[in-house]
Parts: structure tokens; C-alpha cells; sequence
């Protein structure tokens, strides 16, 4: 689960929900009007027989509806739930991908239908209500005395109480509305028909946290946490949700969630960043990268992350000058992994344009960070292009070694999936960042054991050279003639001393 820490946003975020989504309501000062936006935009969230609780259809972006509900009434992440709107479609929404907020009682879930079809809920500003303000609360109830199951309630009522402090959950405003069970998660909306907060408990309920802890709320009022702690938060929700896709290898899904970040929050660099990332990993189109890295600087002129991938995606369009540039801009500020990935695409530029020196000494700086099978490879490749076949051999078998074993985080997983060899490199499950880029380099695995040369049949031929039931895809000898290495198909590696005569 993601954690966030509380903090006040501006109202800015709101003003594009507003120009963005579908179907959005004008301004109304009547409540009447304000309860035809209730139905219009409460849902109700069940999970098989079991009524949970309400939601907010909140935004419509590339198919996708977004519901905004209570963390408690979706805390099962094993469970099937099922959204239902107003005119009674439904939409499953697995328990596992529900996006909640750790330290505030809200839930983000999704579903796909065609736009138009949904009306959603524009913003209001919560700052704006004092003592007294006029809000309404509305919800599917699990049940009401005398009624049937699966009325829809539509409760008028006052702002009772403007908290300095958030009660835990990140409750702030309460009111006077009458609710009942089953409205958890709904909306709360002004006088002018903007959603301004989400309702979250009933006069002294007792709600459950999604690690199982009981909040027990007995003021004698009902509580809502604000419209702008949600918009404070959800992007980085969103973007914490498309690391994990990324972990997957769902780089689409990724994109999707990057999106929805930048859509509540369009000046996020990490937003930006993460799905230049992603969008490198697909490779369909480099200036959409570079695009996205480009207008992540302009919000955060000294993000390192930005330069690298944008640095990559013109090494892929052999803009080398460019790719040079932004990678020396990029490698100060990385560590581990990425800064290896860095020095490596900077070297195999600089071998591009042909200088030697360059592209020799930022490669080996790259192996000296840390034993890394892409730092081997790349110098591998530049001592091949100037023709140090050996050398090159030598590299490419430890790197070899290295690969099988090697985990990436889902950003440096994104920049080798382009490259030969790493269309299968295993991503690293929230990897821990490497402190600084010269510590000690991570152990090398153990080679296969070297099978012992059986003696020679006549005296003057070399020691066997190779022993292993798999092919030997490359051969290499020092330039002393001392020893000779020979790498297999299976990535092991062996060493050997032959007896070597002159020539005739």
C-alpha cells in the first residue's frame, strides 16, 4: 500500500477537472437540481449480496470511469465488487486493483465504458464553506425502516464543524445531514451542485481501516474528508499504482495511471517522468518520450530521471550530440542501477560518434559502479566497434554471468527492455536504491564449477579445451597466449592453460 503525507492543494487542479471530464453540470443554486446531480453521479458498490457502500463518479478519461469511495468500504482486497449507477449498469472492479490511500479513508476504482455515457461530478472548493453553509449527502443506504432495499437518499443538512486538525482517516468537515449505513463513500455537495467532500461515517459509526483497525467516530455528527485532500493525493496514487503495473510489465496500464495522475495534477515531473518511462518501454514513439521528459524539466529543472530517458530516446533516434548531453546532465544525480544505465548509453554514443577515449573510459567507469551485465555488454560493444575483439569477449562473458541472476528496478527495466539480452530482465519488487554510486559491488554469482581436462593423447597437443554438453558460442585467447576462455550457450564460462607449440 502506498503511504502519502497530508497536505493542503490549491484549487488550480480543479478548475481542469471541471474542462476535462464528460458531461460535466453547470452551476445551479437550487436544490432540486443539486439532487438530480446526486443520482446522476452517486453510484452504489456491492460485493456479491453485500451492500457496501456509495461512490462518485469523479472523472471519464481514454474509456475509463473513475469512483471515488471510502477506503473502509472496499478494504477487502480479495473480494469482487461491483459498481452500479443510476440507471442500473454494473461494473465489475477486482478488490486488487482499487487504488487506497494509506493515510486518508479513500479509494479510487475504475471501469471501462464509452464516454458520454456517465455524467461525473465537478469539483467545488471545501475552503469556501463556513459554519452554516448549506451541503447535501447522498447514497445508496443498506436499508431503511419500512422500505425496500435500494432507495437512493438525498439528506440536506449544514456545515456543523470546521476541524483545524484532521481526525484520523482525514476527517475534517462535519455536518447535519441525516445518513444511515451504506452511504459511506458518497458525495457531499454545496449549495451549487460541486462535490466539496466524500461522506464517510454516519453519527457515532464505528468504520473499519484497511489494515484492520476500528475508528470509532461519536461526536454525534457526520464526517467527510475534503474534495482537496483527495486532489492533494491521487497523483501520487496514481503514479505509485503504475510502478507497480510497470513491476508487471504492463507498460500500457502504466500509461493509463500516469495519465490519470497528470489529469488531477497536470505540473507533476513525477507523473511525466513515469510515463516517459513507460512509453519508452513500448517504443512506438521516441518524441512522445522525449516530449514528456521535455515538459517534466520545465517543472523540475534538475530532475535526473528526466534526462535519462529523454538522453535514451535520442540515442534511439542517433541524436547522439543530444543523447550525450542530457546523459552528462542525468549521471550526477543517479545512483546504483540507473547511473550505470546512464554512463553505458553515453558510452555506446560516444562510441557512435567514433571517440575512442570517450567511450572506452565512460564504459569502464560504468562497470566500475556497480557489476552490472548492461555496463559489461555495452563496453563489450565498444571495444568491439574499435576492435578489440578480445577485450570485448572477456566483457561480454561476464556480463553473461552477471545477466541471469541480475534484478532491475521498473524505470532502468524500462530502458534495457530496448536493448538485446534484457527483453526478459526480472524487475526488482520495490528495489532499494543503491546510497551512493562507488560502494562495494554487488557479489558475483558462483560460476559452474570447471570441469577437470582430461591429459592430453598425444604429448604435443594442447590441454581439451572445452567440456560441457552444450555449444560453445565464444572463444577467446589472452594476448599472451597463456590462457584461453570459452563461453557456453548456458552462460558459463571456463578457463584454461593450453600447451601451446610453434609453428612447424
Amino acid at each position: 500500500m502506498t503511504s502519502f503525507f497530508f497536505q493542503r492543494s490549491t484549487i488550480a487542479p480543479l478548475v481542469l477537472l471541471s474542462s476535462l471530464t464528460a458531461l460535466v453540470q453547470p452551476v445551479w443554486a437550487d436544490s432540486e437540481q443539486v439532487g438530480k446531480t446526486a443520482q446522476e453521479v452517486t453510484v452504489r458498490i456491492e460485493a456479491g449480496e453485500s451492500r457496501e457502500g456509495s461512490g462518485t463518479l469523479i472523472a471519464f478519461q481514454d474509456g475509463t470511469y473513475y469512483v471515488l469511495t471510502a477506503a473502509h468500504v472496499v478494504r477487502r482486497s480479495s473480494l469482487t465488487y461491483t459498481i452500479i449507477t443510476q440507471d442500473d449498469r454494473r461494473y465489475t472492479v477486482q478488490g486488487s486493483d482499487i487504488i487506497r490511500l494509506n493515510d486518508v479513508d479513500m479509494a479510487i476504482m475504475a471501469f471501462e465504458a464509452p464516454q458520454n455515457r456517465h455524467v461525473v461530478a465537478r469539483f467545488g472548493d471545501p475552503t469556501a464553506l463556513v459554519l452554516g453553509s448549506q451541503v447535501y449527502v447522498s447514497g445508496w443506504p443498506a436499508s431503511l425502516a419500512g422500505l425496500p432495499v435500494g432507495q437512493f437518499v438525498f439528506s440536506p443538512g449544514q456545515v456543523s464543524i470546521r476541524s483545524d486538525v484532521q481526525i484520523e482517516g482525514g476527517y475534517e468537515l462535519g455536518y447535519s445531514s441525516n445518513t444511515r449505513g451504506g452511504m459511506s463513500g458518497g458525495p457531499v455537495f454545496n449549495n451549487d451542485g460541486a462535490l466539496v467532500a466524500m461522506h464517510g461515517a454516519a453519527d457515532g459509526q464505528a468504520i473499519t481501516g484497511d489494515s484492520g483497525e476500528v475508528i470509532q467516530l461519536t461526536t454525534g455528527i457526520n464526517w467527510g474528508i475534503p474534495i482537496t485532500t483527495f486532489t492533494a493525493l491521487a497523483p501520487e496514487a496514481f503514479i505509485e499504482n503504475a510502478k507497480v503495473r510497470m513491476e508487471r510489465g504492463d507498460y500500457s496500464a502504466a500509461i493509463a495511471d500516469f495519465s490519470q495522475g497528470l489529469f488531477f495534477n497536470p505540473q507533476s515531473a513525477n507523473a511525466l517522468v513515469g510515463r516517459a518511462f513507460a512509453r519508452f518501454a513500448i517504443g512506438r514513439d521516441w518524441n512522445d518520450v522525449i516530449d514528456d521528459a521535455s515538459n517534466a524539466l520545465r517543472f523540475d529543472a534538475n530532475n535526473a530521471q528526466a534526462y535519462l530517458v529523454r538522453g535514451a530516446a535520442n540515442a534511439q533516434l542517433n541524436r547522439h550530440n543530444d543523447a550525450i548531453e542530457d546523459l552528462r546532465r542525468a549521471i550526477p544525480g543517479l545512483t546504483g542501477g540507473l547511473r550505470v544505465v546512464a554512463l553505458s548509453l553515453q558510452a555506446r554514443s560516444y562510441s557512435e560518434k567514433g571517440a575512442t577515449r570517450e567511450a572506452i573510459t565512460t564504459a569502464t567507469d560504468a562497470v566500475e559502479t556497480l557489476e552490472h551485465p548492461f555496463a559489461y555488454f555495452s563496453r563489450a560493444a565498444v571495444r568491439e566497434a574499435f576492435g578489440d575483439v578480445v577485450a570485448a569477449s572477456s566483457d561480454e562473458a561476464q556480463a553473461r554471468i552477471l545477466l541471469p541472476t541480475y534484478s532491475a528496478g521498473e524505470y532502468e527495466a524500462a530502458i534495457l527492455s530496448q536493448y538485446d539480452n534484457f527483453s526478459g530482465v526480472r524487475i526488482a519488487v520495490n528495489p532499494t536504491p543503491t546510497p551512493t554510486p562507488s560502494l562495494t559491488p554487488s557479489p558475483t554469482p558462483t560460476p559452474t564449477p570447471t570441469p577437470t581436462p582430461q591429459p592430453p593423447k598425444n604429448p604435443g597437443d594442447p590441454d581439451t579445451l572445452f567440456i560441457a554438453n552444450s555449444l560453445v558460442e565464444t572463444l577467446a585467447m589472452s594476448p599472451n597466449g597463456n590462457h584461453i576462455a570459452a563461453g557456453s550457450e548456458n552462460g558459463g564460462v571456463y578457463l584454461y592453460s593450453p600447451r601451446l607449440h610453434p609453428h612447424p
